[in-house]
């Protein structure tokens, strides 16, 4: 029904007074003895003309008409989702569920629309409902798994990601997020594994995870490496301070101390507030023995703390 990465970017769209649309379906259609399910199945017509607000008209007055008609709401809810109306496609779902639907698509849909409006425990919950009903594929352990990320359980996003990997997902997104999951775990091994594939797979203008990569290779030690993933975040994005701060801290770990300098310089000038920089160029001040700057950029690092 839909793109799967899609569902992580919504944007709300706006429909056509129901009204006017409800006026023009009843006076252009003929109703037989069932008038619900005659407008149900105008609405389906609408649906495939892709007049989509017309479709909604129909099934409105379908529901109307008979307060219990289960496949009109999930009709309705499906061009919610398409119309990027989260919540109204979610509350037509859950409607179609009380209802006595019990299909592992009507879950899954709805635990799209519940990741998307961020409500991530109720999408981990539908999304495994989805599961114990038979959806057992690379898609459904993604979406699991990327919902598990937002919830910060990342030892589940990774067996998640594992097994949409192993159904046959290869996609860079997945591999980044895992490896995103595996640096929270503080498996950098692993997780530079990930990015690295992530990149192989076309996503090579991802400053963010270069600069990842790079606090990775930094905790490993591995500091050449580590300068080169922060340069390429720079060399993408010459205005991320992070990238500066970090570099600059593994320029201090090769003693290269001019370096390091001057991008805690840059770090601070991009962000005024950054603590972090200070503190960090205050301890390059200690060790070349410049006391009163050292303790002017203490006292910075210590005053823009106390105001977080």
């Amino acid at each position: 029904m839909k793109n799967f990465f899609s569902r992580f970017f919504p944007e709300l769209c706006a429909a056509v007074a129901a009204g006017v649309i409800l006026y023009f379906v009843q006076a252009n259609f003929n109703f037989g003895g069932n008038r619900a399910e005659e407008y149900f199945l105008h609405g389906n017509e609408q649906f495939d003309a892709k007049n989509f607000d017309g479709a909604i008209a129909a099934y409105d007055e379908a529901i109307r008409l008979e307060p219990k008609y289960t496949e009109a709401y999930r009709r309705r809810a499906d061009i919610y989702y398409q119309q990027k109306n989260y919540a109204a496609a979610a509350a037509d779902y859950t409607q179609a569920i009380r209802l006595g639907t019990n299909e592992a698509i009507v879950y899954e849909n709805r635990g799209d629309c519940n990741a998307l409006l961020e409500n991530y425990a109720q999408a981990i919950d539908d999304f495994t409902q989805a599961m114990s009903l038979g959806k057992m594929d690379s898609e459904i352990y993604a979406s699991r798994g990327i919902a598990c990320y937002k919830a910060e359980n990342f030892a589940q996003a990774v067996e998640d990601f594992n097994a949409s990997i192993a159904f046959g997902l290869n996609d860079a997104t997945i591999y980044g997020f895992r490896g995103h999951a595996q640096r929270h775990l503080e498996n950098y091994a692993q997780a530079i594994e990930d990015f690295t594939r992530a990149f192989e797979l076309g996503n090579t203008d991802d400053f963010y995870m270069y600069k990842f990569r790079g606090d990775c290779y930094f905790y490993l030690e591995n500091f050449d490496a580590a300068l080169e993933d922060y340069s390429r975040s720079i060399a993408l994005s010459p205005e991320y301070g992070l990238a500066y701060n970090n570099r600059g801290l593994t320029y201090f770990n090769l003693n290269q101390f001019d370096a390091a300098l001057e991008d805690y310089a840059r770090a601070i000038e991009l962000n005024p507030d950054n603590a972090l920089a200070y503190g960090n160029r205050a301890e390059i001040y200690v060790r070349l023995g410049e006391n009163d700057k050292a303790a002017a950029d203490l006292a910075k690092a210590k005053a823009l703390s106390a105001r977080k």
